[in-house]
């Protein structure tokens, strides 16, 4: 299992953080490197929701389906919890987002783990280069994604 830890301040609320982390159709605004969300079921957006999300990556354009499996907006300034899962190339794919309240602003925190799925036959493949995933181009790219979350939350 592979696991990637990093995280930023914000200096917005978490509230407000949580909703800019959360507002998937205009995501790549905020992350230029997000192509295009497609969301694929209807209704705001929460557990349940699933979405493509096209971004270039390492400099090639990927494509990965995501289900959002935890949704709990921060409330009376208490932390937020953001999880999405998605299955590719024999991997299972968690990325789990904390927002929590943080002096004046909030901290974003992100851990991404991936395990590959024991009847795939790409597990074979991937399973030995899984570790690649947590190497340092990898957690610059999702260190520099929530330090672009936080600064447009800080713009509203």
């Amino acid at each position: 299992m592979a696991l990637i830890s990093v995280d930023c301040r914000a200096a917005a609320p978490a509230a407000e953080t949580f909703r800019v982390l959360t507002d998937l159709v205009n995501l790549p605004e905020a992350i230029p490197e997000i192509l295009s969300i497609t969301l694929l079921t209807d209704g705001p957006i929460g557990v349940g929701t699933r979405y493509t999300e096209e971004r270039k990556m390492f400099g090639k354009s990927t494509e990965e389906t995501f289900e959002v499996t935890a949704f709990e907006p921060p409330i009376d300034d208490g932390p937020g919890l953001f999880t999405v899962e998605a299955d590719s190339c024999g991997m299972h794919m968690v990325a789990v987002h904390r927002v929590t309240p943080e002096n004046d602003g909030s901290r974003i925190a992100l851990e991404m783990t991936a395990e590959a799925l024991p009847s795939a036959w790409m597990a074979r493949i991937v399973s030995p280069i899984a570790g690649l995933l947590t190497g340092p181009s990898m957690r610059k790219m999702a260190k520099r994604d929530l330090e672009r979350l936080a600064a447009a939350a800080e713009q509203v």
